[in-house]
């Protein structure tokens, strides 16, 4: 089969499987629907106990979140444009929390560079490579 062959049967494929029902008599939308919903409040949760600036309850955040975009772009053919918008958005806070997770650990790391002429090279290549993580993402 071509490609667009097997792109034009996976896109009949999805259209039945959006009117179709699951064994609990829902819809793929509304199993969809369902589904986002919890891992929405799953992110929620996780965000509340990340508000006390831990380093695992942040990176648990990014666990949740991926896992949100993760059913959102699985999902995205049964989707409002507002829920497929979220992707994006998902996306800038994966990348700054991501970032946030690199420089908190690289500021560890430089920390335990020794203070000696040996390692100013060293030491002076990290700090610069963390200067580099430490940008300004673009409005969300």
């Amino acid at each position: 089969m071509s490609p667009h062959g097997l792109i034009a049967s996976f896109n009949e494929a999805i259209g039945q499987a959006i009117q179709a029902e699951t064994e609990s008599g829902e819809t793929l939308g509304e199993l969809a629907h369902a589904s986002i919903v919890g891992a929405s409040r799953q992110v929620a949760k996780a965000l509340r106990c990340a508000s006390n600036g831990g380093l695992q309850e942040s990176h648990q955040t990014l666990i949740q979140m991926k896992r949100l975009r993760y059913l959102l772009e699985f999902f995205a053919e049964v989707l409002s444009k507002e829920d497929r918008k979220r992707i994006r958005r998902l996306e800038q806070l994966q990348d700054a929390l991501g970032k946030l997770n690199d420089v908190v650990i690289g500021a560890a790391y430089l920390g335990q560079v020794p203070v000696s002429p040996e390692y100013a090279a060293a030491y002076d290549l990290f700090a610069q490579w963390l200067r580099g993580c430490v940008t300004y993402p673009q409005k969300l």
